[in-house]
C-alpha cells in the first residue's frame, strides 16, 4: 500500500539520520569545533597534542568522559534513536489495529516463550535493582519489538531504500573520518595509527561494524550493485583506519561470501580453502594489521569475562534464566555505573558490568535458555530467508565481540530483517493450504 510505503519511507530516514546524530556531539568535541576548551585542555596550550604520559594519566579520563557527555539538544539529539524505535511501535499498532495491513509472523510459539522469559527478567531486575536497570535492559531487546509489529515495513522497496541511505550514511563517514583522524584528539591509538577512525559511531568496533554491515546490505538487496566494487574499497579502508579485528574479520568474510555467491561450483572449495587460510594468516598478522600489539590480550580478555560474572558465584537458576533484564547492557553502564570508584550505584558489578559481547549481554540477562532462543531466531531466519543469510551469520559474528543489539542503527534493521524473515510464508504452506481448501467437505 503506497501509505504505508510513504511512511517507512520516512523511517528509513529518520535511522540513517538519528545515527548522526547520535555520535555527532562527541565527534565535534573531538575535533574541537563544540565545547573547544576541551580540546585546548587536550593540547595543554602547546599548539600540538600531548605525550602518552597524559594518555595515561587521572586528567586524560577525566577528559575522555567529559567529551563522551552529552547535555541540552545534544541530548535529545543521541535520544532520538529510542524516540524512533518508540513512534515505530506506535505507528505499527495503530496500522495493524485499523487495518491498514495485515500482520503477518511465523514461529509465534517462540516469540511467545521469548516473551515470558523477558517478562520474568523484567520483574526480576524491577523487584532486586530498582526501574532504571529493568529500563535500562530494554534497548537490547528492542529489536524484538520490530520483528513482531514490523511486517508491513519489510519489504523490497523500502530495503531497497535502506541501501541507498546507508550509502550515504558511509559517504558521509568517509568525508568526516580524514579530519579527525589528523585533528581529532587521540583518544583511540595505536603503534603506527596516529588515530584510530569512529566517525560518529563513539567507537571503533562500532564504527567498522557498522560499514561493514551496510556493504553486505548493499550487496543483499541493490538492484544494480553499481557502487558495490567503489563500496568495497570504501569500506575496506575506513575498517583498516578503524584499527578493529572485528572489523577485519567480517570484511573476509564478506570477500568470501560474496564471490561464493558469484563463481561456478566447481572453484568453491578452493575458495573456501582460500578463506580458511586468510582467517589463520590474518588472526597471525592482528597485532601488525591493527598495530595493536595487545590485540591478542583484548580478545582472550572477552573470554575471562564469561567465568568472571557467569561461572563464578551464579546458582542454576541465574545460569538458565539471568540476573535480570539490563545485566551486562552498555546501556546500564552508561547509567549506573561510577567510572572513579569503578563501581554502580546501588547494584552490585556483577550486574553492572562491560560485557563485550551479545552472547555474554544475553546469558546475563536471561541466561543460557535465552541465548538458544534468541540464537535459535536468526538460525530459523536462515533456513526460513536464504538470500539474507550472508548478513545474519556477519551478524552474528560480529555479536562475539560487541553487544550487538544495543548498537542502532543495525538493532532496527536486523528487527525489519526478521520481519521479512519471518513473514514469508514457502511455497509448501501454499500447497498444504490449497489442498486444505480443495478437499473440505461441502456442507
Amino acid at each position: 500500500m503506497k501509505q504505508t510505503y510513504t511512511i517507512a519511507r520516512i523511517f528509513v530516514i529518520a535511522i540513517v539520520v538519528a545515527t548522526i546524530l547520535n555520535g555527532s556531539s562527541f565527534w565535534l568535541k573531538r575535533v574541537g569545533w563544540l565545547e573547544p576548551q576541551l580540546y585546548e585542555e587536550y593540547k595543554g596550550g602547546s599548539g600540538s597534542f600531548r605525550g602518552q604520559a597524559f594518555k595515561g594519566s587521572d586528567s586524560f579520563e577525566q577528559l575522555t568522559r567529559y567529551t563522551y557527555q552529552t547535555k541540552g539538544v545534544w541530548t535529545a539529539f543521541k535520544a532520538s534513536k529510542d524516540v524512533i524505535f518508540l513512534l515505530f511501535f506506535i505507528v505499527s499498532l495503530l496500522l495493524i489495529l485499523r487495518k491498514y495491513t495485515e500482520w503477518k509472523i511465523r514461529y509465534f510459539w517462540l516469540f511467545v516463550s521469548i516473551a515470558f522469559l523477558f517478562l520474568y527478567a523484567f520483574c526480576k531486575s524491577l523487584l532486586q535493582s530498582g526501574p532504571l536497570l529493568s529500563m535500562a535492559g530494554l534497548r537490547s531487546f528492542l529489536f524484538l519489538g520490530v520483528v513482531i509489529v514490523g511486517s508491513w515495513a519489510a519489504c523490497e522497496k523500502v530495503f531497497y531504500l535502506m541501501t541507498k541511505c546507508l550509502v550515504v550514511l558511509i559517504l558521509i563517514q568517509l568525508l568526516m573520518t580524514p579530519y579527525e583522524y589528523v585533528y581529532g584528539m587521540r583518544f583511540f591509538v595505536s603503534s603506527y595509527f596516529q588515530n584510530r577512525i569512529v566517525g560518529t559511531m563513539l567507537q571503533p568496533s562500532s564504527f567498522g561494524i557498522v560499514l561493514v554491515l551496510g556493504l553486505i546490505w548493499y550487496f543483499t538487496f541493490s538492484r544494480s550493485q553499481t557502487w558495490l566494487w567503489w563500496l568495497t574499497v570504501i569500506v575496506s579502508v575506513l575498517a583498516f583506519f578503524s584499527g578493529s579485528a572485528t572489523s577485519l574479520f567480517l570484511l573476509l568474510f564478506a570477500y568470501v561470501a560474496i564471490l561464493w555467491s558469484k563463481i561456478d561450483n566447481r572453484f568453491r572449495k578452493r575458495l573456501l580453502f582460500g578463506g580458511i587460510t586468510g582467517s589463520v594468516f590474518l588472526f597471525l598478522l592482528l597485532p601488525s594489521l591493527t598495530g595493536r600489539v595487545a590485540i591478542y590480550h583484548s580478545l582472550w580478555g572477552r573470554f575471562s569475562l564469561y567465568k568472571e560474572y557467569i561461572f563464578t558465584g551464579s546458582g542454576w537458576c541465574e545460569l538458565m534464566f539471568g540476573r535480570g533484564l539490563g545485566a551486562g547492557t552498555n546501556t546500564a553502564v552508561n547509567l549506573l555505573m561510577d567510572w572513579q570508584d569503578s563501581a554502580s550505584h546501588g547494584v552490585g558489578n556483577h550486574v553492572v558490568f562491560v560485557a563485550d559481547s551479545t552472547p555474554l549481554m544475553l546469558i546475563s540477562q536471561i541466561g543460557f535458555v535465552g541465548l538458544f532462543m534468541v540464537y535459535g531466531l536468526l538460525f530459523l531466519a536462515i533456513r526460513n530467508d536464504p538470500q539474507t543469510r550472508i548478513f545474519y551469520f556477519s551478524f552474528i559474528l560480529a555479536s562475539l565481540t560487541v553487544n550487538i543489539t544495543e548498537l542502532f542503527p543495525i538493532n532496527f534493521i536486523l528487527g525489519l530483517l526478521l520481519a521479512r524473515s519471518f513473514s514469508i510464508v514457502k511455497s509448501n504452506d501454499y500447497t498444504d493450504r490449497a489442498i486444505a481448501e480443495t478437499t473440505k467437505p461441502v456442507s
